[in-house]
């Protein structure tokens, strides 16, 4: 489980969540840690997280918070 609180106001405009609902039953998936810096961490494989249409963005007001599985692919723009 993953969990994150939101002090500040999180729209898409602004880099909110974004995840692929379901996509957490494929179990984890090969990361490349450290890529582009700290935080910066990416699936291996970028080819499985292309397809745009199966994410799903999550805006969300300060004061939210979020939980999600950890082994849903995740990120915020």
């Amino acid at each position: 489980m993953a969990v994150g609180a939101h002090l500040d106001e999180a729209p898409r405009e602004n880099g909110c969540l974004r995840g692929s609902p379901g996509a957490n039953k494929d179990g984890p998936l090969p990361h490349d840690f450290g890529r582009g810096g700290i935080g910066a961490n990416g699936i291996a494989d970028a080819a499985l997280t292309a397809d745009e249409s199966k994410w799903l963005y999550v805006p969300l007001p300060a004061g939210s918070i979020e939980i999600h599985h950890c082994n849903m692919p995740h990120s915020s723009t």
